[in-house]
């Protein structure tokens, strides 16, 4: 008698398991940007990297399992009222109970039930994979939905509303036998089945209770040139100033996995993983702070974020602005910030950039990478990123202390002025320039990327 469970019957359940970890990674990259508090914030943050590493090892297993990119579907009309009425949820309380006391018990019950029924020894593979990486994750953040909904109320019509949608739907546990036929329209080699969410993304994001926005005439929180760095009171000045970049960085992204559902799997598991990232960058200078006593509250944020400043660029235009000039011009700086700290004998702090500035060449890269995969060269990519930065600083008045040191050159549109590591060349690194082609290119420019 077989000892378990058939690799198809196996395959159709992870399939379900991928919808039910992609779909609502895209519903809580949106409301990252929806709610306000930084303790939610993170958190969904952190579980929209944790549901994209989930996916793919649920896609790797699905190709050892017989299942093509072809054999992914947009799903059923019900599933799809599911997730929309999830994702427009009347509030913070009621989306997080709906997706941690609702769909995600059902998942962690799918992939238990799923586990004790594969056979042992045919498929250790999928056991591990569940035992060790997607149930640990799973509970761990129904843990934290517990403790945030403590002493809350969401609406418990919403809820059961939910719980009905999902049984509506056909629920989590799959025991089918069927092949899923190969997809013929033009989406069919995406591998994700996503389809539009009606839902719109905000048009500006609000900051938590622990940071400060500026009243009328209050200094802002900037970085100071580097000669200025040493004294405690300046090295905390350039360690908040890094903190709403990030949060509107992790929006930002946030956001684009919602907006965008037609491309390849591999775009949203990249943008998913920086959406991540941010929360730990955010964790670093948060902790930091503390180590210098200090806090978020430190300094005042002007009344904008870079997110609001983006908002009203279609999503290739706001990736291209944010991804493949913004992240280039972070790189670049935290680098030099970073050497600069540690001259300045702040050690910790350098760590904290270093660390930062390592992640966000990824980010560069990701940029860099989606966008000319629509056929542009890297140097049509910048030109374009640069005259759309210029709008966007000039639309918002920039100064030299609210972006960074280098925003009297970014409200001019003049991002390519001469740097000592300038952005273009890294973007052409990270796209597969060798380093003597670099070298040529920054020696005919004379240190410059300006085109001539």
């Amino acid at each position: 008698m077989p000892g378990g469970l058939s690799p198809r019957q196996v395959a159709n359940q992870l399939e379900r398991c991928f919808r039910a970890e992609a779909d609502f990674l895209r519903v809580l990259g949106a409301w990252t940007g929806r709610v306000v508090e930084n303790d939610e914030r993170l958190a969904l943050a952190r579980d929209v990297g944790w549901r994209a590493e989930h996916a793919d090892a649920l896609r790797l297993r699905l190709t050892r399992l017989r299942t093509t990119d072809r054999m992914i579907h947009v799903p059923s009309a019900e599933w799809r009222h599911l997730v929309e009425l999830v994702d427009d949820a009347p509030g913070t309380d009621e989306l997080i109970a709906a997706v941690y006391r609702v769909v995600v018990p059902a998942l962690i019950d799918a992939y238990e039930r799923l586990a004790a029924e594969c056979d042992p020894l045919a498929d250790e593979l999928t056991i591990r994979l569940v035992e060790r990486e997607l149930l640990p994750d799973h509970r761990e953040r129904t843990v934290w939905a517990e403790w945030f909904l403590a002493g809350r109320s969401p609406d418990p019509a919403y809820v059961d509303q939910v719980a009905d949608a999902l049984e509506a739907a056909g629920g989590l546990v799959v025991r089918s036998d069927a092949v899923p036929d190969d997809r013929d329209d033009e989406q069919a080699d995406l591998g994700t089945g996503f389809w539009p969410l009606p839902r719109a993304n905000v048009d500006r994001i609000e900051l938590g209770r622990e940071y400060r926005i500026a009243a009328d005439g209050e200094p802002l929180s900037y970085c100071p040139t580097f000669e200025e760095f040493g004294p405690r009171e300046v090295e905390v000045l350039v360690v908040h100033h890094g903190l709403m970049p990030e949060i509107a960085s992790l929006c930002i992204i946030g956001a684009l996995l919602h907006e965008v559902p037609d491309r390849p799997w591999a775009f949203y598991r990249d943008f998913a993983t920086q959406c991540a990232d941010e929360v730990r960058h955010i964790g670093l200078l948060l902790r930091r702070l503390t180590e210098l006593d200090s806090g978020p509250d430190a300094h005042a944020f002007p009344t904008w974020t870079f997110y609001d400043a983006v908002a009203f660029l279609p999503a290739r235009e706001r990736t291209l602005v944010f991804n493949a000039v913004v992240e280039g011009n972070v790189v670049e700086t935290l680098h030099e910030r970073a050497a600069a700290l540690e001259r300045a004998g702040s050690p910790e702090s350098a760590y904290v950039m270093d660390w930062i500035s390592a992640d966000e060449s990824l980010h560069l890269h990701n940029g860099m990478a989606w966008l000319a995969d629509g056929g542009a060269d890297v140097d049509t990519l910048l030109d374009m990123g640069q005259a759309l930065l210029g709008e966007v600083m000039r639309q918002k008045g920039a100064t030299e202390k609210v972006f960074d040191s280098a925003s009297e050159s970014l409200s001019k549109g003049n991002f390519y002025a001469p740097r000592k590591n300038p952005v273009a060349p890294i973007a052409r690194e990270l796209g597969g320039f060798s380093k003597p082609q670099i070298d040529r290119l920054i020696e005919s420019a004379d240190g410059r990327t300006i085109r001539r």
